[in-house]
């Protein structure tokens, strides 16, 4: 009997160091993934949004490999033909880093901090204003 205890405890041993060996293999740090082409990005966002990609450049945005994505919807009889806008889609997954969140304070963008949505900048922008 302690012969087959010694085996299976052997068994689950080597089971457990392969169960541990293959978690470490499916898990690479960020700098060894692959990251996306601009060709594959180009040709992921004309299908799923339907728009045409005008300027693709490669950055680092907080240290995250990203595409700052120049796009133009097609053009139609509908108020947003022919509308640029510019998309940062992250490298590593494909997909859109949002811009900006909505916060109990107001709206917070990834580039400026927190802005405070209940003021109203009307009579600072007149006050201001040259005439």
């Amino acid at each position: 009997m302690s012969g087959n205890r010694q085996v299976s405890c052997c068994l689950s041993v080597v089971a457990a160091i392969i169960l541990v060996a293959g978690v470490l293999l499916t898990t690479t740090p960020a700098a060894a993934q692959t990251l996306m082409s601009e060709a594959a990005a180009r040709e992921a966002l004309e299908a799923e949004y339907g728009v045409q990609v005008l300027r693709i450049n490669a950055v680092e945005e907080d240290g995250v490999p990203v595409f700052v994505v120049r796009v133009m919807n097609p053009g139609g009889n509908f108020n947003e033909a022919f509308q640029v806008n510019v998309l940062v889609i992250d490298r590593r997954t494909g997909k859109l880093v949002p811009q900006f969140w909505h916060e109990p304070s107001g709206v917070h963008d990834a580039a400026g901090g927190p802005s405070d949505t209940t003021e109203n900048p009307g009579p600072i922008l007149r006050r201001e204003s040259l005439r």
